[in-house]
């Protein structure tokens, strides 16, 4: 992790204890290691809270709330916390390739003046094995790079 930069990722979540083991274990089988794991539980009412302790990494930092807020208070919640100054939003539905953040990119960012990159997730048209439905009212959104000034 030498001369990496701290990068932030985060995943907001409520009742998706099915769906999120996949997602975190594409963003803790990065390549690039230098990270913090956010997890914001918008006060689920199934076992999200144990699927998540049942990773043991020091990068994952849990915070469950004990009533449901919006995706936006979330991720305002989730930026307020974060450490680092470049920050990416992996919905919980997501499935993130292991180069998905590299010090390639880090240079794009720095040479182009990006300062916010958006994904599309892994939908079912690219990986039908993987076909969702909405269970509640909580949607998981798209991935984003924020990049701070």
């Amino acid at each position: 992790m030498e001369n990496q930069p701290l990068v932030t990722i985060y995943t907001i979540t409520r009742n998706r204890a099915d769906l999120l083991p996949r997602a975190m274990k594409s963003i803790l089988g990065q390549t690039y290691k230098n990270i913090e794991y956010l997890i914001i539980d918008s006060a689920s009412t199934d076992n999200t809270e144990d699927v998540v302790k049942s990773f043991h990494d020091d990068r994952i930092r849990y915070i469950r709330l004990e009533e449901n807020k919006t995706f936006g208070a979330c991720v305002n919640m989730a930026f307020d916390l974060c450490k680092s100054r470049e920050n990416i939003c992996v919905a919980d539905l997501d499935i993130v390739n292991p180069y998905f953040r590299t010090k390639d990119s880090e240079e794009d960012f720095k040479k182009n003046g990006i300062r916010l990159i958006c994904s599309e997730f892994a939908s079912s048209n690219f990986y039908p094995e993987h076909r969702l439905s909405c269970k509640d009212e909580y949607v998981g959104a798209t991935s984003a790079i924020l990049v701070r000034n």
